[in-house]
């Protein structure tokens, strides 16, 4: 470990909003937190963990250079939340006079939030323009309503923080308003909780509470008339939009919705269009709000019974679960939307990350997402669309240029709007036709699946041998049958194995002597995961993104080709699967340890670590061969018969060790459902 780089760190940034004055808080919490780490290392000394990091994939290409898209339209009305948080205040909290600014604890979620995934979070791009900036001031807004316009994004979804009167952060509102150079769309979205803080990144504190009072109706109608009467304001139908985060915290709802829509009308407001976040939308509320707009991941999250603090996802799993419909809101008008990356350990006790995340595939899901909006809405004009959020550093989901993307995000979501391809891409795989290098490996232990293996097989662009294990002789027939008048393969083999290991040693065994004459290994088989209600759903998907169409095949063979970096390439963890608890549920990490310690002296598995779950993968052969060691397939091979499937599950892990081991990376890839 290197500690010297520890001293680098800043949990409060020195910076134009974050002063001088914790300069000695910074120096005493990197002492205290240093000598921490020493001991313990060397309280752990007799465990000798892995010397790479192998919880990063390779990230091509990912930092971009901002685009204008001004020439093209659409008639998506796409809204950016904007969190209007980023302000150098003043303020007195429990009696003490505090500088408050939440560019501050971006830096503090470094102590407390998953160091190795992008942080510390750093606004700005090579041209700075935007930076730390403090959003009470009209030309930095307009820099930002500039840049949002030149994407197509429609305009912005304003948090309003009120507390039965007593208003906060609302300038930034104020300038959208009044100003002359802005002519803007927005709206308010009424942020109905109690405003939080983590000082010190130690605690959360309550520094606002939300207070309902029996008026609060009429006094929040009175407060933002001046807004919803603007000219620059969201309509939807011709109605005001009034937007409300979490109904279910309201008491008496109805009856405060119905005060809200009479008190309007006695404002000489008229009618306006309550929209209510589907964040714990009371089924008894719905009726009395005329739409809802999602805010991901929270509708996701909230379903589900978080017991552990910390939570992993994979990105793209959120595009199952925002493309699925709540029965709850069969005939409901519900707007969809999506968010870039997210790590709520900022504002949560229990915190769900979601990594993994590239732009490339926040442009898939985006795409996805749209589509369904086009044909929901189709004919109309409330094609609108949310994202989470312009400007939500404190959960990492921003449109705004950063130091690691640039604009790489906030291009993708363009594109994906104007209906562009995400790269042009000019595939060169000349190399690889001059001759053989490229070998697929499939088990297919279910021969009634060897249709779907040929037909996505026959996809592969360039020349290719095609490898095929089976457990029984009468099997061999039926699919050698099968291959002979369907496969596109120059070469192909049947050989019966013992299905021992299920995928995993009729692979090695079938390939060890054969693999040194190919560059390039795909292994695929023939999973129906009976033990879950999703198997076919999951086979489907993994062989899918690997194998699904010649571009997608000529993608992943482009990258390796053109990457000499990238070592190992699999689909995103399917959304159905869970990472870690996959593994140690099923107590296979002493087997992972025995294997990995045999072949890498001194090694064990580590608690936080990525894997192919489903084993099927693209492999660059110099960065696995050590799997198919004679001294390697041997000691799989001597395992008994009732430890066969744990067998199988360690050796899916060792794959990364393999290829971090011997220098290079590896990466996931999405294409779709």
């Amino acid at each position: 470990m290197n500690y010297y780089s520890l001293l680098k760190l800043e949990f409060f940034d020195q910076n134009d909003y974050c002063y001088s004055e914790y300069y000695y808080i910074n120096v005493f919490i990197k002492v205290v937190f240093f000598i921490f780490l020493v001991y313990s290392h060397f309280v752990n000394m007799p465990i000798i963990k892995m010397n790479v990091d192998i919880d990063n994939s390779y990230n091509v290409s990912s930092f971009e250079q901002n685009i204008n898209f001004s020439q093209y339209t659409t008639d998506f009305k796409v809204v950016a939340l904007y969190y209007p948080r980023f302000q150098n205040l003043s303020e007195r909290f429990r009696g003490l006079k505090m500088q408050l600014n939440e560019w501050k604890n971006i830096n503090i979620t470094t102590l407390t939030s998953n160091m190795s995934y992008h942080y510390p979070r750093q606004p700005g791009d090579e041209d700075g323009y935007l930076g730390y900036y403090d959003c009470r001031y009209e030309d930095m807004i307009l820099k930002q309503v500039e840049l949002a316009k030149s994407h197509g994004i429609y305009g912005f979804g304003i948090f309003y923080y009120w507390f039965s009167g007593r208003k906060f952060l609302d300038k930034t509102i104020d300038i959208f308003l009044e100003s002359e150079k802005i002519n803007y769309p927005f709206f308010l979205i009424w942020r109905n909780e109690d405003y939080r803080r983590r000082f010190l990144g130690f605690e959360n504190d309550v520094f606002l509470v939300q207070n309902y009072s029996s008026n609060d109706a009429a006094k929040l109608i009175k407060d933002v008339k001046k807004y919803l009467v603007s000219k620059k304001y969201v309509r939807i139908k011709g109605k005001p939009v009034l937007g409300i985060f979490d109904p279910s915290v309201v008491p008496e709802v109805r009856k405060f919705l119905s005060g809200l829509r009479s008190e309007a009308k006695k404002n000489k407001i008229g009618d306006i269009y309550l929209l209510s976040s589907t964040n714990k939308l009371p089924k008894i509320a719905m009726k009395y709000f005329n739409a809802a707009f999602e805010i991901p991941p929270m509708h996701f999250y909230l379903t589900r019974g978080l017991k552990k603090n910390k939570y992993y996802y994979s990105y793209s799993s959120l595009i199952f679960t925002t493309k699925l419909i709540n029965p709850k809101f069969n005939n409901y008008t519900v707007y969809k939307s999506n968010i870039i990356e997210f790590d709520n350990t900022h504002v949560m006790n229990k915190t769900i990350i979601y990594d993994d995340f590239t732009p490339d595939k926040f442009y898939t899901s985006s795409r996805i997402l749209l589509d369904y909006t086009s044909k929901k809405f189709n004919n109309t004009s409330d094609k609108f669309f949310f994202i989470n959020g312009w400007n939500n550093w404190l959960e990492g989901s921003y449109l705004e240029p950063d130091a690691n993307y640039g604009y790489a995000s906030i291009n993708a979501l363009s594109k994906a709007i104007f209906n562009i391809t995400y790269k042009n891409n000019t595939y060169n795989l000349t190399r690889l036709e001059k001759g053989v290098k490229v070998a697929i490996h499939a088990h297919v232990y279910y021969e009634d699946l060897i249709g779907e293996i040929i037909n996505n097989t026959n996809n592969m662009p360039v020349k290719y041998d095609l490898y095929i294990s089976t457990d029984t002789y009468e099997k061999k027939q039926i699919i050698e049958k099968y291959v002979k008048e369907n496969s596109k393969a120059r070469y192909y083999e049947v050989v019966v194995f013992k299905n021992k290991g299920r995928d995993m040693l009729p692979l090695l065994h079938q390939m060890k002597f054969r693999v040194g004459s190919y560059k390039y290994l795909c292994h695929i088989h023939t999973i129906k995961a009976n033990f879950t209600d999703f198997g076919e759903a999951w086979r489907k998907y993994l062989i899918k993104n690997l194998l699904g169409s010649s571009d997608i095949i000529s993608e992943i063979l482009s990258m390796f080709e053109t990457t000499k970096e990238i070592g190992f390439i699999y689909p995103d963890i399917f959304y159905k699967t869970v990472r870690l608890p996959f593994i140690l549920n099923r107590n296979s990490t002493p087997y992972m340890n025995f294997f990995l310690n045999k072949m890498f002296p001194g090694h064990k598995i580590s608690k936080d670590f990525k894997f192919p779950i489903g084993n099927m993968f693209w492999a660059r052969i110099k960065a696995v061969n050590q799997a198919f060691d004679f001294k390697y397939v041997s000691m799989m091979d001597k395992n008994q018969p009732e430890d066969w499937n744990m067998t199988s599950y360690g050796n899916e892990v060792m794959w990364l060790y393999f290829v971090k081991l011997n220098g290079y990376f590896f990466k996931t890839v999405f294409n779709g459902i």
